[in-house]
């Protein structure tokens, strides 16, 4: 029987390693994000530029943390199907 879960899991048939360096890359790209709205708010010319790019890389990185929030959550419970606990 399949596992509606795991069907709609983008991470199924990921093994750790690969979650944790999706994670990575994730976590990596927020603060990226985070870099690049900095330079947009004090290098874009004018207040009608900074009133566009600003919010919208804020949104980008919101959506980045969300997702590295969600892998952070699949991950661990994946290594605590397996009976592996990073902290040990």
């Amino acid at each position: 029987m399949a596992d509606p879960i795991l069907d709609d899991d983008p991470c199924a048939g990921m093994d750790l390693v690969a979650l944790r360096q999706g994670l990575e890359r994730l976590v990596e790209l927020e603060l990226s994000i985070v870099k690049l709205a900095e330079q947009a708010e004090s290098t874009l010319p004018t207040p009608d530029l900074r009133a566009q790019a600003v919010p919208l890389l804020r949104d980008l990185r919101d959506l980045a943390a969300k997702g590295s929030e969600a892998l952070e959550a699949r991950l661990k419970a994946l290594e605590a199907e397996r009976g592996l606990y990073p902290d040990d």
